[in-house]
């Protein structure tokens, strides 16, 4: 498969919002809407406890049917909440190239939840070719600002996921984790802060050599905050 063109993502300036459609951005995301849309059906009982098999069409013929649409809307946002990783503060998180996004096997659904018998569990297994999300981010007192950059030449992810059984109820979707089983050429880099920023990206590159889950965890991280907080501030169309 051909390298995506990520040099946008690259743009020394301020990232230009309007071209940040507020649309399902992390797949992680769009799954959690279309379970949603599972759960909230007319009938008794969710649709999301029929079967691991009728999971994975249901959300694989939506996801296709929404393919094109999430390609020619990208960058897709996650929103403009802001996190704060040590003295950096980050916000306008986006991703690219989640239309290619693929299942790895089937959705797992367990309906018997013991702990929050209210809420289903739903392990959903992500791969996406070329995948990069982007941050925005800006020291105190504006002294610099840049972007933090995660690329990966084939992400592969398992997102955990809690799911209400029943409408009506003040239960939320919430995503819980994520697992990585592979994840080829991961990269976390900076810009804006010339050397500095430069050093912080050779680091995590040689952290990942080393010690994988060290640039693993703070993509995870991030992505947990970014794809909870849409969910949270994103009233679901169902």
């Amino acid at each position: 498969m051909s390298k995506q063109n990520t040099s946008s993502l690259y743009y020394s300036g301020q990232f230009p919002s309007r071209y940040a459609m507020k649309v399902p951005s992390n797949i992680s995301a769009v799954l959690l809407c279309l379970l949603y849309g599972a759960v909230n059906s007319q009938s008794n009982e969710s649709l999301l406890c029929i079967g691991n098999t009728f999971v994975t069409r249901l959300v694989t013929v939506i996801l296709d049917r929404n393919r094109e649409s999430i390609r020619i809307n990208e960058p897709n946002s996650l929103g403009n909440a802001t996190q704060n990783i040590g003295l950096f503060v980050l916000k306008n998180a986006r991703a690219y190239g989640i239309w290619r996004a693929q299942f790895h096997g089937e959705v797992q659904v367990n309906c018997n939840n013991v702990k929050r018998p209210s809420l289903a569990i739903v392990k959903v297994p992500i791969q996406i070719a070329d995948a990069a999300f982007a941050f925005d981010y800006i020291l105190p007192g504006h002294l610099a600002y840049g972007k933090i950059i995660v690329t990966s030449d084939f992400l592969g992810q398992i997102a955990t996921l809690e799911v209400p059984l029943k409408r009506g109820t003040d239960d939320r979707v919430l995503i819980t984790g994520i697992e990585f089983y592979r994840a080829d050429d991961f990269k976390i880099s900076f810009t804006g802060l010339s050397f500095l920023t430069r050093g912080l990206s050779s680091a995590l590159w040689a952290a990942y050599r080393v010690v994988p889950q060290i640039p693993l965890q703070l993509y995870r991280s991030l992505a947990l905050r970014s794809v909870q907080d849409y969910i949270d501030n994103n009233p679901l169309p169902f």
